[in-house]
């Protein structure tokens, strides 16, 4: 894992120092640079040294004609296949990394490389032949890239930080279509960003830009291939483990040791018992609260035992937060609010604290084979929409009567939730479970003036319209993938652990796992009231049913409680009048009743308040920079 830049036409050297200035935490091992002034290309690299740490590694990396240049962030975990065949067709290799694998592979096949890995990755190549600028991702989203444009110029990073503070201020618009996306779902998804310069290449994409107009073309490198899955849910579990045993051995290849992110949920522990069975080494590490309403340490720490591994369990509290809040916060970039990610940034500290550079996740597991409760909520909707309405009305008032808790949600806010989805196609239902601001709140939190700017819920048509199912359950598991996965939960995983020099690999998100998933039955996946069937039967026989059946928590830290208490000043620092109208369009008053009812406990607005807290810290620190 390490940090890529880049420009096109940009002859300030500056831009591309500042950008890897700003990302040194993501490769904290060595930088590297690399300039033609005649084509007015830069490339810049920081390296974490993971396969072959000598300097042979060093990126910008070319090949031997100097026609090739590369910087690369990820693995490739085919590579010494790869290696082998290009041997044979007389290339030579002076290191053993797969960056070098990967530039010869483009010297043979050209872009058609990317049909060929399996990995994760975000690389620019820069072709001096044929005059190409070339970007690509993996087929998961793991590793982001992000690329600015205006007219003839370009820049491209590996953070939107990093590039939004390297070119000039003046050419960066807000883009207000983000701004209400991250307000209903708490992250920006597509190619979007809070900026309108600034894009996401897309997941599982190729982009090739021309040097010499500045044409763009983009093309898919991978989508989901068939495999035949005509088989019982025991067929299912034995092919299941056969591919993932494979895929746990690739992301095992490193010259570090590697690690283990182990949660209470299956996923972690599915990955744990893999290794182990193995025989690879493996410390596993977790996070845990002193409330034991969230609390998973003792769990995970069960898990270990049971599996036999070494475990290490940070104990998270209010007053680690209270000291690294804004450098979190900041860390992204642009407004984003998944509130794991304050203990996957604690996580990841702990591990590199203990000498790792690798961590394995379970990462894609919940969003490839149906691991939350709106995968099933389809099945319920059938159900529910057979009762007349007064039952709407029925469980909005027992809803009422329900006390907040301050707890992971609770059964008040899932049957409000539901409520809100209910009467709706399977496709708005699921946008609307997973609103942070429903319609009815964001009148009341955006300024009248504002409305017709901001007033807006947007949903996942885009995804839901590339799916080719007619199989609710299929197609809202497969939506997640698209959307939650690489916008949300990956985001989160990346800044939270590049932060701390940390790279995450994920055995679920292999093209072979992905292969099996996409066309695995739903009835494997997901049925009413039960999530990941065919991973819980894969554990059956490895986990105690105490701990096999237990709901799923999430990684949630206790926000609720500690923004009424220990983080309490801190909220109200950031979210300060003179902040708030800094952000021109947001109300004060009713932001100042969402605290003033979360503190007294009259009503959990955690979630909501963090959200703001995202929104309104971004605004604070970026309107000295006059972006408009």
């Amino acid at each position: 894992m390490c940090a890529i830049a880049g420009t096109i036409n940009i002859h300030d050297r500056e831009v591309l120092k500042t950008m890897l200035k700003l990302m040194a935490h993501r490769g904290p091992d060595d930088q590297g640079e690399y300039y033609d002034n005649l084509n007015k290309v830069s490339l810049g690299h920081c390296r974490l040294s993971i396969l072959d740490l000598s300097p042979a590694g060093h990126q910008p990396m070319l090949n031997a004609h100097g026609t090739i240049v590369a910087v690369f962030n990820g693995e490739i975990y085919n590579y010494k296949e790869l290696r082998s065949e290009l041997i044979l067709k007389g290339y030579t290799f002076h290191s053993n990394t797969d960056t070098e694998v990967l530039i010869y592979g483009y010297e043979e096949y050209g872009a058609d490389i990317f049909k060929r890995l399996d990995g994760m990755w975000a690389v620019a190549i820069y072709d001096n032949v044929r005059h190409l600028l070339v970007l690509s991702r993996d087929p998961a989203g793991m590793k982001p890239l992000y690329v600015y444009r205006n007219k003839n110029v370009l820049a491209f990073s590996s953070e939107i930080g990093a590039l939004a503070n390297a070119v000039s201020a003046e050419s960066l618009t807000l883009n207000n279509d983000s701004t209400a996306m991250y307000l209903a779902h708490r992250y920006i998804f597509g190619i979007k960003t809070i900026y309108k310069e600034v894009e996401n290449i897309p997941v599982s994409s190729t982009m090739s830009i021309s040097l010499d107009t500045m044409e763009t073309k983009t093309e898919l490198h991978y989508v989901p291939q068939k495999k035949s899955i005509s088989m019982s849910i025991d067929q299912a579990v034995v092919e299941f483990t056969h591919l993932f045993d494979k895929s746990v051995l690739a992301t095992l290849q490193s010259d570090v040791p590697v690690g283990l992110f182990l949660s209470g949920g299956i996923d972690s522990a599915l990955v744990g018992h893999t290794v182990k069975r193995i025989g690879h080494p493996l410390k596993s590490f977790t996070v845990g609260f002193e409330n034991p309403n969230f609390d998973e340490g003792m769990i995970a720490s069960r898990i270990a035992k049971h599996i036999g591994l070494p475990h290490t369990t940070w104990l998270m509290t209010a007053k680690d937060v209270k000291v690294d809040i804004y450098k979190i916060l900041d860390a992204f970039g642009q407004p984003f609010a998944d509130m794991s990610a304050l203990p996957t940034y604690y996580a990841s500290r702990m591990a590199r604290q203990d000498g790792y550079k690798v961590i394995l996740t379970g990462d894609g597991a919940d969003e490839l084979f149906g691991g939350y409760p709106t995968h099933y909520l389809p099945k319920l909707l059938h159900i529910y929409e057979h009762l007349p309405q007064f039952f709407d009305s029925l469980f909005a008032s027992i809803a009422d009567v329900l006390p907040y808790r301050h707890t992971k949600l609770g059964a008040r806010e899932k049957i409000l939730r539901f409520l809100l989805g209910v009467r709706h196609p399977y496709q708005i239902a699921h946008a609307k479970w997973k609103l942070i601001f429903n319609s009815r709140e964001l009148e009341l939190l955006i300024l009248p003036a504002k409305h017709d700017i901001y007033m807006r819920t947007p949903d996942f048509k885009e995804f839901f319209d590339m799916i080719l199912s007619r199989d609710e359950t299929d197609a809202v598991i497969k939506a997640d993938f698209m959307s939650f996965l690489p916008y949300d939960c990956l985001v989160k995983s990346d800044i939270s652990a590049m932060q701390n020099g940390i790279e995450l690999r994920s055995p679920f998100l292999n093209k072979d796992i992905i292969d099996f998933a996409w066309h695995l039955p739903s009835s494997m996946k997901a049925g009413l009231f039960k999530t990941k069937i065919i991973l819980r039967k894969a554990l059956s026989e490895v986990l105690p049913p105490a701990i096999m059946h237990l709901p799923k928590r999430g990684f949630v830290p206790p926000l609720s409680i500690w923004l009424a208490r220990e983080l309490k000043s801190v909220m109200f620092d950031i979210l300060c009048e003179c902040n708030i109208a800094k952000a021109g369009f947001l109300n004060y008053n009713y932001i100042l009743t969402l605290m003033e009812e979360h503190i007294s406990r009259r009503q959990d607005h955690s979630a909501k308040l963090w959200c703001l807290m995202g929104l309104v810290r971004f605004y604070s620190k970026l309107l000295p920079r006059k972006i408009y």
